[in-house]
């Protein structure tokens, strides 16, 4: 079995990372003292709640979207929903655990993936059900990095690239998104640090160089815009507020379901 031969660790490293086919340069040097980057969103948002009794639930999305126009978009949108286990397992939701790993199930369809994913849906549910909760984020590490193999050995690795990001994408809208309910700002920023974001924005940048297509340009030049904020040096709470912003107009765009814009009219 898969999930008996790979530790959380490397599961978390497989999510985390991206595939040894698109692997991308270091990211650009971290601030001096800076920490290492994350190796999964239940890192960051450990590192938002710590000395807090934080209320997840209320960050849920109200929808969370089954299509998307194209396939870029599904792995982004797919990449929200790991995030959003995530989140899930955070608040210690069964049911919610149950509910996302049913959303999962048309976009690993637009992706060519749902007949290998229909078993492994099963074990995070179980282990929900039964509040094992740490067993749950290995699970769904153990998800992600299982649509980054089927998705290579259909030589979709970009797709699989695009998952991760999207995963973080969503995982940074959920950490804003907290901080700005909090009558103090968390000690880690909501980006986990200036690292993040350059890391994020070079893997977008290399997918884009490489394929210049309109929705990976406009997440290069998003999540650029996104490590532009954490360099400046305006205070916490202006990037704080800026971040929100922006992760608010990257989830409209890029996993909204459609297009921002509206569905095109003029397709039949």
């Amino acid at each position: 079995m898969l999930s008996r031969m790979m530790s959380g660790a490397v599961l978390s490293a497989l999510l985390c990372c991206p595939p040894a086919a698109l692997a991308v340069p270091a990211a650009a040097p971290q601030e001096a003292g800076a920490a290492e980057l994350p190796d999964s969103p239940a890192a960051l948002f450990a590192a938002m709640s710590e000395g807090v009794r934080p209320q997840w639930r209320p960050l849920f999305r109200e929808t969370v979207p089954h299509s998307a126009p194209d396939r870029y978009k599904a792995a982004l949108g797919l990449g929200g929903i790991v995030a959003d286990c995530y989140l899930a397992a955070e608040a210690r939701d069964a049911q919610q655990v149950r509910n996302l790993l049913r959303d999962m199930t048309e976009l690993e369809m637009m992706l060519g993936i749902h007949r290998q994913m229909t078993s492994l849906r099963q074990k995070p549910a179980e282990l929900a059900e039964n509040g094992d909760w740490q067993a749950v984020r290995a699970e769904i590490a153990l998800l992600a990095a299982s649509h980054a193999q089927f998705l290579a050995e259909q030589k979709d690795e970009l797709l699989a690239e695009l998952e991760s990001l999207g995963c973080w994408v969503r995982t940074i809208h959920i950490t804003a998104q907290f901080c700005a309910k909090q009558p103090k700002l968390p000690l880690r920023p909501c980006v986990w640090s200036p690292g993040l974001t350059a890391s994020l924005a070079a893997r977008a940048a290399k997918l884009s160089a490489a394929r210049p297509d309109p929705t990976l340009l406009a997440l290069t030049k998003s999540l650029q815009e996104l490590e532009a904020v954490w360099k400046e040096g305006s205070g916490i709470t202006d990037r704080q507020a800026a971040t929100v912003t922006l992760l608010e107009a990257m989830m409209l765009e890029f996993m909204s379901g459609e297009d921002a814009a509206g569905p095109d009219k003029s397709t039949p």
